[in-house]
C-alpha cells in the first residue's frame, strides 16, 4: 500500500495555487463567452421573475371541483383496493398538475384555462416513469 502511494505521489504534476479572485474572473470570462451576456446580469434577470398568480377558491368553478373529484375516486378505486386520504390526494395533485403550475396574464382575472371542462382538459398526463419507493 506504502509504495502505491509513493508512486502515486511522485507521479502526480505539481499543483499550481490560484486565487479566488483569478478564479472567479475566468469563470466569469468563461460564462459570458458561453452565455453571449454578461453573467451577472444574466442571473439577475433570470431569478427576477415577478410573482406568479395563484388562484383562490373562489376562481376554481364547483363544477370543475366536482368533476375532479369524481375522477381522482374512480381512478384510485381502480388502482387500490384500499385507499386513504394521502392516495386521493396524490392522485388530485397528479391529475391538476398542469393546472396548478399555468400563469395568467392578468393578475386578478380568473384564470382562462378554468372554463375548459376537466374532461376535456389535457390534464391527464401519463404516470412518470421514475423508481418509486416501495413503503414497508
Amino acid at each position: 500500500m506504502k509504495l502505491r502511494q509513493q508512486a502515486n505521489l511522485s507521479n502526480r504534476p505539481a499543483k499550481h495555487p490560484h486565487s479566488l479572485a483569478d478564479l472567479t474572473g475566468l469563470w466569469r470570462r468563461r460564462t459570458s463567452e458561453h452565455l453571449g451576456a454578461d453573467p451577472v446580469a444574466w442571473a439577475r434577470d433570470t431569478t427576477s421573475n415577478p410573482p406568479a398568480s395563484l388562484p383562490r377558491a373562489d376562481d376554481v368553478p364547483l363544477y370543475f371541483v366536482e368533476e375532479v373529484g369524481r375522477r381522482v375516486v374512480a381512478t384510485v378505486g381502480e388502482k387500490r383496493s384500499t385507499w386513504r386520504r394521502a392516495n386521493l390526494y396524490a392522485d388530485a395533485a397528479r391529475q391538476t398538475l398542469s393546472r396548478r403550475l399555468s400563469s395568467t396574464a392578468a393578475a386578478g382575472q380568473s384564470p382562462a384555462w378554468w372554463s375548459t371542462p376537466p374532461s376535456a382538459a389535457p390534464c391527464d398526463s401519463p404516470r412518470p416513469n421514475w423508481p418509486r419507493r416501495r413503503m414497508t
